[in-house]
């Protein structure tokens, strides 16, 4: 499986999305959750916090995961927000242990907001014939030609 990384905004893309599903576009499927990942303080000495203490750094993950309608089409993008939450307790409100489905608002607000993580964008191609159906979608993306 081919694969190359994808450098779009999340916000043209839902925008994209929306735009499409609002002029009758079906040809995708269209998938969004949000995960949360916990890794511990590399030396929370530092931040004034004794070693008995139980802190780690929580980052919500939001993901938006596209495909065609039709899986034999071999392609899939996939856009991974990461934001990071900052330090945490056992003890603070607890979080979903597996990724939990969201809709685009949520997801939308969760992540998309400016300034509100790092964004990674991948896509994977399962042939060259699928590599040219995705890099013509991605581009019929970036020419917005949903935008009045």
């Amino acid at each position: 499986m081919d694969e190359r990384d994808i450098d779009i905004d999340p916000a043209h893309l839902l925008a994209w999305l929306r735009a499409g599903r609002a002029a009758g576009d079906r040809a995708l499927t269209v998938r969004a959750t949000r995960d949360y990942r916990s890794a511990d303080l590399p030396n929370p000495q530092l931040l004034g916090i004794g070693e008995e203490t139980d802190l780690a750094e929580l980052t919500a993950v939001g993901v938006l995961e596209l495909a065609p309608a039709d899986s034999s089409d071999g392609w899939s993008l996939e856009l991974r927000v990461e934001d990071e939450l900052g330090a945490h307790t056992p003890d603070d409100e607890s979080v979903a242990d597996e990724p939990e489905e969201i809709d685009l608002d949520a997801f939308e607000a969760d992540f998309v907001t400016p300034a509100r993580g790092t964004v990674f964008g991948l896509a994977r191609f399962e042939s060259e014939a699928a590599r040219a159906r995705f890099e013509a979608l991605f581009a019929d993306l970036l020419s917005d030609r949903h935008r009045p």
